[in-house]
């Protein structure tokens, strides 16, 4: 059985922002990579060094599989204006908190990993404390589960003089940096407006 920390959102004591960040953890938990709970916390510190309040409440309506914006309005239309559920998804693009590309010249955002998607994101922004915090998450148990529990593996040993053919397709590192394809993408979404 999983680990799972109390439900906070059965608990009257917890403050609606910690709420927030639990059912933050529990969506991610959910997509194909899993976002573990912990013990110590570190998920939720995580993310919230990663999202405001109303970044997570927009979060929770995308998933793993890129979406338009206009489904995304439409998802979050009753905690927020399109405008404002605009802003929140560029701030958290250009965060590195979630992903976004171009799918038939139509902008679309979706949820993406800790590793390899978030942390990635933060393209030499890193600080101390968010390493240190990055550190203690994955060293735990419940994320280690996760990650290995994820087929296929998304991260496999392939020896150098190994006869054996691959079956499963890796896709090649992307030459763009990050900051230069985050750069392109906002410069993109702000000719569309």
């Amino acid at each position: 059985m999983r680990f799972r920390p109390t439900d906070s959102a059965t608990d009257s004591r917890v403050t609606d922002q910690k709420q927030i960040y639990r059912l933050l953890q529990q969506h991610l938990d959910r997509q194909p990579v899993g976002f573990p709970a912990t013990w110590s916390g570190t998920d939720l510190r995580l993310l919230r060094r990663l999202f405001t309040p109303d970044e997570a409440r927009v979060a929770l309506q995308l998933s793993h599989q890129p979406a338009p914006l206009e489904a995304i309005v439409e998802k979050a239309a009753a905690e927020f204006p399109a405008d404002q559920t605009t802003r929140l998804l560029d701030r958290m693009f250009e965060k590195g908190a979630i992903g976004w590309k171009e799918r038939n010249g139509v902008g679309h955002w979706n949820l993406q990993p800790l590793v390899i998607g978030m942390y990635e994101g933060q393209d030499g922004e890193l600080t101390a404390d968010f390493l240190a915090d990055v550190d203690a998450y994955t060293k735990s148990m419940s994320f280690g589960a996760s990650l290995m529990a994820v087929s296929p593996p998304q991260m496999r040993t392939v020896p150098p003089e190994s006869e054996e053919e691959l079956h499963t397709r890796i896709a090649a590192r992307k030459k763009t940096p990050w900051a230069r394809r985050r750069m392109l993408a906002k410069v993109l979404l702000r000719m569309k407006q």
